[in-house]
């Protein structure tokens, strides 16, 4: 699990996709 959050509404904060993107984009990156 990269990035876990609590959703109160159906959308999902801009701020909370953009970390797990970003988390996304390093855990791929190192597992070349």
């Amino acid at each position: 699990m990269l990035h876990a959050i609590q959703k109160k509404t159906d959308r999902t904060p801009k701020k909370e996709l953009e970390t797990a993107l970003s988390r996304m984009k390093s855990y791929k990156a190192r597992e070349k």
